[in-house]
Parts: structure tokens; C-alpha cells; sequence
């Protein structure tokens, strides 16, 4: 229990109960019924319980406690309507069997309503178990522990699929938990011989190896659980840090935040023919660093370690500590690094600002993934969030000798087109549910601008570059929504569906948040064409597909009152072109790969083929048809093997002999 719970200061693992805490996680204290047991003495160390108990949310933070003399007094951490006698009472949250015999003041916070921080866990009072996610669901060979695979005998990596050569392959798990096999996929045996590639990797960029085995060639580093699976055990939130999740009864469902794609990329590589487990004959090295996940959840909820910052409001040094502890765990236990001196390295940074403040003698030759396009070279955070202001720099006292943490970071661009690659966040198939792509009608466009969420009321003026405020208040000003049909606002000022909307839109805006905003996304996903207003930065796949085929840039100055008259200059025939361009490529801006993925894309165009049934039955003989010539036309089956994921894997294999260097590019030209 916190050890004193009336001292000031509210954080997310504050508890009014049993504290885990190797996971700064809260649950019922062993005294009471349904209190947390610990697990016996000479149990192995990843027994944590042996009862597991009833869970306590941050919702659940008692208001009114007791002091060290036993007086209820206020604090301010938690809530005023919340006594801890509604927790530990006779019938308060820990003691009480059934929701309702739990007072309603109690149930409502504390009850699972919104949904049960600890992963697998569910109902109102987070009692029902489930299957709990990790990657690949440990192929079958492991116990999942909440994002941590502990593999069964012989069998080891951070997804427990490899065994040694030569050795039995036994079955596995997914006989006994055929749910698994809805989520899971199977990685092939290790070879008994070695490839015939010269040590040094991949060979040339034309050779074919091994039969029908597709380049690129990808080897993942298995990095210590403190980079990636330690992650998912301290996040203590079910709707971050991943892509899916078990219901009760075992069924999955996906969902998405931010920066799904970080679990998602990791994943799929680990499940895909482009993946090596001889990192010899690798064209690539793929870092797995779950970075996004700690800057939020983790970081709220854990105490220490803050990597490189004082405090959990320093983000930025985290994350710059947090990469360079990675690279040189690699560097201290591998050659491959400095074979090439990381050009051949891939990170994925997919934060706000992407690798705006990635060390420097990690960012000048390997390899970024990301969200953020910006090429200045001389730039300064935009974000409105302050642990996240990478200008704002912080010096600590025993680390980097004193030194001001922008020494890591200082003097690189956030993104070089000529070596790193904007890619797509993640959404899942729901959210563009309405749109051709997955087999809908497409939709009158009856709406000449859009954008719908944060315009910035209660944001700090640089957020957004000022962009969205500034859009908001033009609309509101010049009666646009009335005028023009330009609709700009927040979530509660535009009533409707948003997937709705972004389907009826001729244009829709794309301009940044506190970094990168996956409004392109939204836009592409849905046959809207984007209206690209961000200076100086590139959007998803810019430097791969030619966006203006089927968008408009303007930049940030020409933002005025006379954008609805440039946007009704354009005739209908180039709009018309612009759509049918859009329609050649946007598959390419949604991620298909993964067993649940493609599923839930089968579902949903199932579900708007049966619409388009009860649509044709309503409508007259002669428009029971989309007109042939119309740019949209419904796809029914999606092609998987040119989506996002694949797009990606295709510029890396273009960009093999650039992360050889001049001299080793030759060298390989001759084996």
C-alpha cells in the first residue's frame, strides 16, 4: 500500500491497496475477500500471485483516506465521491461478491465498465479471464504473460519460435486453444546448413536465394525485455501498445490509438517470408524498440527508470537515452552495426516528432520509419506538449557528463527522404467501413472541405503551427459550412459520422497536430483528396508515390479567406482524374497483412455487399448500378500483397545497395 496516503501529489501508481510492484499495478489487499495473495515462498519468479484478486483502476482512487492515526482525511490524488471505506469496507469494492451489492459510488469508478486495465481481464467487476496478447501469441510454443513470451523447453526468441536445428518440432499450443490459430501464424524451422551467402549479408540485390524466397531479407534483433515485452507488462492499459486484444470467450478484436503501428510493423515482420534468422545473409536489421508505449502508458504509471530525465516530463530525453541504450546493446553484442556502420539498420520512431531527436550517431546513416516528414535541418519542436518540447533540452546531474541532452541530437533533420520513409499510421478495416475500398457504394461528395477534431480552442497557439486555429476561425468567421458547405470544427461542433463525412468530401484538410496527424489517412482511405497545408514536410509515401497526382499542397501563408474560391476553380474533370489516380494506389495506405486483419476486411466487405442488396432493392431499374465511368468503384477484394506493410518492404528492397556504401556496394556486385 502507498505509505501515506494523505502526502500531496497525485501519479498514476498511487495505491490504496496491494501494490504489485514489479508492474505498479494496484489490487485488493490480501486481507480482505477478494484480496490479492501472494504467491508461495519457493515459487519461480514469474509467479507473481497465487490468488489473483480483484483489480483497483486509477478510476478507483479513494478521495477520503486515512491518515497515520487513523483519521479520514481528503487528499488530492483521488476521487472526493470515493472513501476508502467503499473499497475495504464490509461491503465496499474488495469485499463485496456481486456488482450489485458494491455501492453505485463504488461500482461506477472502479467497475469495468470503460473497460479493465490488466490485460485479459474483463466484465464489471474484471473478473473474467482471457487469453492475454503477446507477439504472435509466442507461435504457439510459450506461455503469453502479458506481453512477455515464456517459451517452452527448447524453445527460445522474443516469439518462441525457434527451436535448434535438427530437433523435434512438437505441436503446439493451438491444438489444445484453437483461438490462437485466428491470430497466430506459423515461422518456419530452422535450416540444418547455413545459407551460401558470403558472411557480410544478403549478396547482390539480383540474386535469388534459396528457391522462391523474397528479398528484401529481414533479421529482427531479440532485444532484451526491457526494450519491447516489459513494455506491454507495465503499460496497465488494455487500449494502447498494441493493434488487438482478446474479448472474453477468447474471440479478438482490433482497435487502433496513435501509434499502433509500432506493435503491428514488429509483428508482421516477425511472421513474414522476408524475415531471416541468419543475420549473415540479411539485406536488413530491423531494432524493435517500444518506445511510443513507454512515453504513454508506461511512463505515467512507472516510478523509475526514466532513462536519461529527472522526471516523467522530459519525454524526448527518454526516448534519445532509450535509443542510444538500444544501440549499444547491439553494438556491445553483435558486429553487425559497425559491418556497416547502421546503414543497413531499420528503427521505427512514430511518436509526435518522429526521430526529431534521435542520436545523432544513430539518425546520420540508419534507416527511419515514421509519421513526421519534416526535412528541415535546423528545426524546433511544434508540440503544445511540454514533456515533449525536444528544444527545450535538460541537463542531469551524473548523466552524459553534465551536458545538455541536445547534445545527442542536435544538427540532423527529423526525416531524409533520400534515406528514411513516411509510412502509414494504422487503421483498422471499421474505420474506413464506408468507403469503396473495402466494397461500399461510394457516396454523393456533397461537401466541398473537411476536417473534424482538435482545431485547436484550448491548445497552445503553436500547436498545429497555428494551421488548424487559424482554418476554424476563417470557417466560422465566413460562414463557410453555410456558404461553401466547408465544414471545420471539433467532434461536438459537426454532428454525424465522421467515416460518413470524410466519404462525402471532395477535399479534406491534412495538416499537423503536436507532430505528425494521420489525417492523410483518413482522407486516402476514403477516396478524399488531400488539401496538404504543413511547410517543409512530407506526407505518407511522398517520396515514393507522387502525391500530386491526387492532392493539392498550399502552403501555410496562402491559408486565407479565399481558399473555398481556389478549391471551386478546379473543374469537375480534374477532379474526376485526381479520384481515378487516388483510386490506383490507396490500398497501398492501408495495412491488409495478419491473419485478423484480412478477416476483418472479408468481413466488411461482406457486410457492404449484403447493403448493396437492400440499396438495389430500393432503387429504380435503371440506377440499380454504379455508373461504369465512376472513379470509385467498390473493391471487393483487397489486394493484401501491395498494401502498406508490402509498399514498405518494396522501397527496401530498392534502397539494398544504398546502405552499402560505394565500396561495399562494388564488392557485393562481385560475389
Amino acid at each position: 500500500m502507498d505509505l501515506d496516503l494523505v502526502s500531496s501529489g497525485w501519479t498514476a501508481s498511487r495505491c490504496a491497496g496491494f501494490c504489485d510492484d514489479d508492474r505498479a499495478s494496484c489490487w485488493c489487499p490480501p486481507n480482505t475477500t477478494f484480496g490479492r495473495k501472494p504467491p508461495p515462498a519457493d515459487s519461480p519468479p514469474w509467479v507473481r500471485y497465487s490468488e489473483r484478486g480483484r483489480v483497483i483502476q486509477e478510476s478507483c482512487k479513494p478521495g477520503w483516506v486515512l491518515d497515520k492515526k487513523g483519521v479520514k482525511r481528503k487528499n488530492d490524488w483521488g476521487s472526493p465521491d470515493l472513501s476508502i471505506d467503499d473499497l475495504m469496507g464490509e461491503k465496499g469494492w474488495c469485499n463485496t461478491d456481486g456488482p450489485q451489492d458494491i455501492p453505485a459510488n463504488a461500482m461506477s469508478p472502479c467497475g469495468g465498465w470503460r473497460g479493465c486495465q490488466e490485460d485479459g481481464l474483463h466484465g464489471p467487476l474484471c473478473d473474467i479471464v482471457s487469453e492475454e496478447v503477446c507477439l504472435n501469441q509466442c507461435t504457439g510454443h510459450g506461455e503469453c504473460d502479458a506481453g512477455y513470451c515464456r517459451c517452452h523447453p527448447g524453445w527460445y526468441g522474443h516469439d518462441c519460435s525457434r527451436k535448434k536445428a535438427g530437433e523435434e518440432l512438437e505441436p503446439g499450443l493451438e491444438d489444445s486453444r484453437p483461438w490462437l490459430s485466428k491470430v497466430m501464424m506459423s515461422v518456419p524451422a530452422a535450416a540444418l546448413e547455413p545459407p551460401s551467402v558470403p558472411a557480410g549479408g544478403g549478396g547482390t540485390a539480383t540474386e535469388q536465394l534459396h528457391g522462391a524466397r523474397m528479398r528484401p531479407l529481414i533479421y529482427i534483433y531479440d532485444m532484451p525485455p526491457e526494450f519491447t515485452s516489459r513494455m506491454h507488462q507495465y503499460k496497465n492499459v488494455v487500449e494502447h501498445c498494441g493493434y488487438r486484444r482478446f474479448r472474453p470467450g477468447n474471440g479478438s478484436e482490433l482497435y487502433a490509438d496513435g501509434y499502433s503501428v509500432e506493435v503491428y510493423f514488429h509483428e508482421m515482420l516477425s511472421v513474414s517470408p522476408h524475415r531471416t534468422f541468419d543475420p549473415e545473409e540479411a539485406d536488413f536489421f530491423y531494432v524493435p524498440v517500444y518506445y511510443t508505449c513507454w512515453m504513454w502508458p508506461v511512463n505515467g504509471w512507472a516510478d523509475m527508470p526514466f532513462y536519461g530525465a529527472p522526471t516523467a516530463w522530459h519525454r524526448y530525453s527518454n526516448a534519445a537515452h532509450m535509443w542510444l541504450q538500444a544501440k549499444n546493446w547491439i553494438q556491445s553484442n553483435f558486429p553487425f552495426w559497425d559491418r556497416r556502420g547502421g546503414r543497413d539498420h531499420i528503427w521505427m520512431t512514430n511518436h509526435d516528432e518522429g526521430a526529431c531527436y534521435m542520436p545523432t550517431e544513430i539518425y546520420r546513416n540508419s534507416i527511419m520509419l515514421t509519421h513526421w516528414g519534416r526535412m528541415e535541418l535546423n528545426h524546433t519542436s511544434n508540440t503544445a506538449y511540454f514533456p515533449d518540447n525536444y528544444s527545450s533540452g535538460v541537463r542531469w546531474t551524473g548523466v552524459l557528463d553534465g551536458k545538455d541532452v541536445k547534445t545527442l541530437y542536435d544538427g540532423h533533420p527529423c526525416y531524409d527522404p533520400h534515406k528514411d520513409l513516411v509510412i502509414p499510421g494504422f487503421k483498422p478495416p471499421e474505420h474506413y467501413v464506408n468507403s469503396p475500398l473495402l466494397g461500399s457504394w461510394p457516396w454523393q461528395r456533397d461537401m466541398l472541405l473537411y476536417l473534424r477534431g482538435d482545431v485547436g480552442k484550448h491548445r497552445n497557439p503553436n500547436y498545429s503551427r497555428g494551421i488548424r486555429q487559424k482554418l476554424h476561425r476563417l470557417a466560422v468567421e465566413n460562414q463557410w459550412a453555410d456558404k461553401y458547405r466547408i465544414f471545420i470544427g471539433e467532434k461536438y461542433d459537426i454532428d454525424g459520422d465522421y467515416g460518413q463525412h470524410l466519404s462525402r468530401s471532395l477535399f479534406c484538410v491534412v495538416a499537423p497536430g503536436d507532430g505528425y496527424s494521420m489525417r492523410f489517412e483518413d482522407a486516402v482511405l476514403h477516396g478524399c483528396l488531400p488539401l496538404i497545408i504543413m511547410d517543409g514536410t512530407h506526407a505518407v509515401f511522398e517520396s515514393i508515390v507522387d502525391l500530386d497526382a491526387f492532392s493539392l499542397r498550399i502552403s501555410e501563408k496562402a491559408v486565407s479567406d479565399h481558399l473555398p474560391h481556389l478549391l471551386m476553380a478546379i473543374s469537375p474533370d480534374q477532379i474526376s482524374r485526381m479520384q481515378r489516380r487516388l483510386a490506383m494506389v490507396w490500398h497501398r495506405f492501408a495495412y491488409g497483412h495478419g491473419p485478423l486483419v484480412h478477416a476483418a476486411m472479408r468481413t466488411t466487405v461482406h457486410r457492404n455487399q449484403e447493403l448493396h442488396k437492400e440499396i438495389r432493392a430500393e432503387m429504380p431499374g435503371d440506377q440499380q448500378e454504379i455508373p461504369i465511368e465512376h472513379p470509385h468503384q467498390p473493391v471487393y477484394n483487397f489486394p493484401v500483397h501491395n498494401d502498406a506493410f508490402a509498399t514498405i518492404l518494396q522501397w527496401l528492397y530498392s534502397r539494398i545497395q544504398d546502405t552499402r556504401g560505394p565500396d561495399l556496394a562494388a564488392s557485393d556486385g562481385d560475389r
